[in-house]
């Protein structure tokens, strides 16, 4: 037995360098959460928390959600990783979007 396996498929390297771009995004959101909770002095922090932790689990959830259903319509792995890189594209440009409203 082998201790590593032949990749079945090159594009496979990209996943993680998605996953990593929406945990980036991820980040994003919640900065830009936090400083608008911190401009405005509210204080319901238990409020404010749940709600990063609600955004920052949604944009690290949505590229996987994408590949999955892309890839159960179509049962092309290669079509569900690139519409699962555009996603993560289109979540980061808009995460640095909202953060240049600032």
């Amino acid at each position: 037995m082998a201790l590593a396996k032949p990749l079945t498929s090159l594009v496979i390297i990209f996943i993680p360098c998605f996953i990593i771009l929406a945990v980036a995004s991820a980040s994003v959101f919640e900065v830009k959460l936090f400083l608008g909770s911190a401009t405005r002095g509210e204080i319901t922090a238990l409020i404010q928390d749940l709600q990063k932790l609600t955004v920052g689990a949604m944009a690290l959830l949505i590229p996987e959600v994408v590949y999955a259903a892309v890839y159960l319509l179509s049962v092309d792995h290669i079509l569900a990783i690139l519409t699962m890189g555009g996603a993560t594209f289109m979540e980061l440009a808009v995460a640095l979007q909202l953060l240049k409203r600032t």
